[in-house]
């Protein structure tokens, strides 16, 4: 089972270490693909859980025009919320360079109790967001989606940041932290 702990501890001028999973350059996931992942999730303020993907061109196109699907996000402060979102490069207009984001959220209480299947279904228009097979985001893609934004490969991250925009104050009394992954599996829907 992979460990991701996350620590209170100083190193190179942090007050916090944590970990990552990262595939760029080692694997990437194809359009048409569900993605699975099963874990149980650290708990806190402060604790930022997240299972997300990138599109493979990140160096090339810079983020969003690239796109960021997240599987799951989970903030310490809204024990209980699992979050689902896309982010894109608005293409409905050529001057545009805005961000863009939608998503949605559902209620699993015990995500940090006990382990969770949580999951994404891409196909080239369509992505489809569940946990334990309950889908509770959806989104189409139209004309503020670049065309072949859905249909490029994407690489997988799986981590834990501690506090930032999102993951807000820390609680400093709740480390360590760990956020336990069984497995990752990715099923071609061809």
């Amino acid at each position: 089972m992979l460990v991701i702990e996350s620590r209170k501890e100083n190193w190179k001028g942090f007050a916090y270490t944590s970990a990552s999973i990262n595939t760029l350059g080692k694997d990437s996931f194809p359009v048409n693909t569900r993605m699975e992942i099963r874990a149980k999730l650290p708990k806190g303020k402060g604790i930022w859980p997240a299972i997300w993907m990138i599109g493979i061109d990140i160096k090339t196109v810079d983020w969003p025009a690239c796109g960021e699907i997240d599987l799951m996000e989970y903030l310490g402060r809204t024990p209980g919320v699992i979050y689902g979102t896309f982010h894109w490069q608005d293409a409905s207009r050529a001057d545009s360079a805005l961000h863009r984001a939608k998503g949605d959220s559902t209620q699993f209480n015990d995500a940090s109790e006990n382990f969770h299947v949580y999951g994404v279904e891409r196909t080239a228009d369509n992505l489809s967001f569940f946990v334990d097979d309950k889908y509770f985001f959806e989104f189409e893609a139209d004309n503020s989606v670049k065309g072949d934004l859905f249909r490029h490969p994407f690489y997988l991250l799986i981590n834990t940041a501690v506090g930032g925009d999102w993951g807000g104050d820390v609680d400093t009394t709740i480390f360590p932290q760990r956020y336990y992954v069984d497995w990752v599996r990715v099923f071609d829907m061809n």
